[in-house]
């Protein structure tokens, strides 16, 4: 945190900002936002500095460069609000900042990866067998693959941008008209996703029907609507399958990926938004307790600023369920027992850890970010379930290293349930797919009035998942 005088010098500064830019509080308060600003960013940065301080906005946020003291250049997330007196004149510019210079090469390398992906799917889409082909809402072709192209009797660059129905779905089998409003795949009348194929007609182009089997799945998503179809003779019928298998299972790491990503944002939402107003009000208060008031008064602000460090507390907590710090920055260990400790403080139940995750030298073991991060998902979802839906009083969690592999285990004692039956929400499926995605195995053990254990055993290097590292260790 910071706080900026209207000639834009960091007046005051905490040591975090300190450690952060390798400057002390002396050096910088001799220093504007500027002098440490790398010079690509600073021009954005005075620019919204400037509207802020003349009242056109109340605040910004931004991510941008500084420059530390060594010369390394990171990245940071800076958000900057105007304190004012009571007249409305400014008073300081505050500014609160994170480092996400490790966020951002994150995101470099994810979209990296996924550009990769997207010239894999190119390539899979080019030299698949069947029939693929994409229309927009208004029914017209955006994309077409050879195969398609070559079963209609027509080439790529012929189909792009014509509407599909009236060019080869314009009647039914028996030749009768097929309005575009009645047609099941390119009409209003279309239904959602199908889970099965669906026997059809489609028209080439010197007029001979061809009998096809087709798929159809809607598109929602932000920049990319309409349709995708895929079609192919019923000989086709077994290898579509297969390819629509694997799309399911990369839809599904997809949308745990989606989902942590999502848990992530909210994190940093929660930390630029709910945080900053109280850290505001403590900053306002802090300096109102340093002016010449009566001991009344300043007696309430004191008490006013330990509840707003509660506040603050409980959203630091609350953000560490969204996406605990320590697993990134000490492990799975260590966040495995904080999350232990929570859970007992929060639900008054007997937590029990048995954490025997060393390498073989005795420390603590790092493993790959997506074998953690299961590992951790595994565990909260069961003590979420042991504490709120289980009637339990005692939970034991084990982690242990068996080789290769990394046991998960947790057990509780509360009134179980039947393992047969399916249960409603998506936690118990959520782990399947989780420990699944990355090559290990789940087993739940549980029965009526027997308590429940529910054992993961995840490899060591993370399987098959994408954009997995070597193990750590550290202390």
């Amino acid at each position: 945190m910071a706080l900026v005088g209207d000639d834009f010098r960091l007046t005051e500064v905490n040591a975090a900002f300190c450690r952060l830019t390798g400057y002390s509080a002396a050096e910088l308060a001799s220093r504007t936002f500027s002098d440490i600003t790398h010079p690509d960013d600073r021009d954005t940065d005075l620019r919204l500095a400037r509207k802020a301080f003349a009242g056109e906005i109340p605040a910004y946020s931004i991510d941008k460069r500084y420059i530390r003291k060594t010369g390394e250049t990171l990245w940071v997330a800076l958000t900057v609000s105007v304190i004012r007196d009571d007249e409305g004149a400014v008073l300081k510019g505050m500014a609160i900042v994170q480092d996400v210079t490790d966020h951002r090469r994150a995101l470099a390398e994810a979209q990296s990866e996924l550009e990769a992906l997207a010239r894999d799917r190119d390539r899979i889409l080019e030299f698949a067998g069947e029939g693929i082909y994409h229309v927009d809402e208004r029914g017209r072709i955006g994309f077409v693959n050879p195969a398609a192209a070559e079963l209609l009797g027509w080439s790529v660059s012929e189909l792009v941008g014509k509407p599909a129905h009236e060019l080869f779905h314009h009647m039914r089998p028996d030749g009768s008209s097929l309005p575009r409003d009645e047609c099941p795949i390119h009409g209003p009348a279309a239904g959602p996703s199908d889970k099965a194929g669906h026997a059809g007609v489609f028209w080439r182009r010197d007029g001979r029907p061809i009998e096809i089997q087709y798929r159809r799945a809607p598109i929602r998503g932000e920049g990319a609507r309409g349709t995708v179809v895929v079609f192919s003779d019923q000989s086709e019928q077994v290898r579509m399958e297969r390819a629509l298998l694997d799309a399911r299972e990369r839809a599904a790491r997809d949308r745990l990926q989606a989902a942590e990503a999502e848990r992530a944002r909210w994190a940093r939402e929660l930390h630029d938004e709910t945080l900053q107003g109280l850290a505001g009000l403590h900053v306002l208060l802090w300096s109102a307790a340093r002016a010449s008031n009566p001991a009344q008064m300043l007696e309430r602000i004191q008490q006013a600023e330990e509840q707003i460090e509660s506040e603050m507390e409980k959203l630091r907590g609350l953000i560490s369920e969204l996406r605990p710090a320590a697993l990134d920055e000490l492990g799975l260990t260590a966040s495995v027992q904080d999350l232990a400790e929570r859970t007992e403080a929060v639900y008054g139940i007997d937590v029990e850890t048995r954490l025997e995750l060393h390498g073989p030298d005795g420390v603590n073991l790092r493993l790959d970010p997506d074998v953690e991060t299961t590992a951790y998902r595994v565990v909260q979802e069961c003590l979420s379930n042991a504490a709120r839906h289980g009637g339990a009083s005692k939970v034991v969690v084990e982690l242990a290293r068996d080789q290769d592999e990394i046991r998960v285990s947790v057990a509780d004692d509360g009134h179980g349930f039947d393992v047969s039956r399916d249960t409603p929400g998506f936690g118990l499926r959520g782990m399947r797919e989780r420990v699944d995605l990355i090559d290990g195995r789940l087993a739940i053990s549980s029965s009526a009035g027997a308590g429940t254990e529910v054992t993961a055993r995840l490899p060591q290097a993370g399987g098959n998942s994408e954009g997995s590292t070597s193990p750590r260790s550290s202390t």
